[in-house]
C-alpha cells in the first residue's frame, strides 16, 4: 500500500510539473510587455536586427523630446551632442514633430511631484528621466508610433 501511495504522489507531481510550466510567450496578461531584443543603434551587424527601425526612431525622438520638455535646459543637450549623436530624425517626417512634441509635453505636464522623499532638498524634485524612459517603453507610445508608421507607409503622412 505504501508503494501505491508513493507512485500516486510521484505521478501527481509529474503531471503538476508538466502542466504548471507554461511558456511566458503565450501569456494573455495585458501587463506583459516583451519589447524588442537589445541592439546597438547605428550598428549594421546587430543580431537580431531591430524589427522596425522607423517605429524605434519615432519612439527615440519622443523619448528625447520628453527629456527636453522636462529639463528645459539647452546646455544639457549641447553637452550630450559633443559625444552622442542622440537625435536621428532621418526617417521621421517633419509633419509628425508637432505630434511628438505635444505628446511629450502632455507627459511632462502630467508629471506629479515625488510622493516619497528623503529631505526638503528632494521634496520638489520630479522623476523626469524615469518617466521619459517609461514613456519610451510604454504600449501607448508603441501604438502611437505603429499607427504613425502605417499612415506613413500608406502615404497619408508626408
Amino acid at each position: 500500500m505504501d508503494i501505491r501511495l508513493v507512485k500516486t504522489a510521484l505521478a501527481t507531481g509529474v503531471i503538476l510539473t508538466i502542466f504548471s510550466c507554461s511558456s511566458i510567450k503565450g501569456s494573455t496578461d495585458l501587463n506583459t510587455y516583451y519589447g524588442d531584443a537589445f541592439f546597438y543603434p547605428g550598428y549594421s551587424k546587430n543580431k537580431p536586427s531591430p524589427k522596425n527601425g522607423w517605429v524605434i526612431e519615432y519612439k527615440e525622438n519622443a523619448f528625447f523630446d520628453c527629456l527636453f520638455q522636462g529639463y528645459k535646459n539647452d546646455s544639457i543637450f549641447k553637452l550630450i551632442q559633443k559625444e552622442d549623436s542622440f537625435i536621428n530624425a532621418d526617417n521621421i517626417p517633419m509633419t509628425l514633430w508637432s505630434k511628438i512634441k505635444s505628446d511629450s509635453k502632455k507627459i511632462i505636464q502630467g508629471l506629479p511631484a515625488a510622493e516619497y522623499y528623503d529631505d526638503e532638498l528632494t521634496k520638489n524634485k520630479k522623476h523626469i528621466s524615469q518617466t521619459c524612459l517609461c514613456y519610451f517603453a510604454s504600449r501607448e507610445l508603441d501604438s502611437i508610433a505603429k499607427r504613425a508608421y502605417k499612415e506613413y507607409t500608406k502615404g497619408q503622412i508626408k
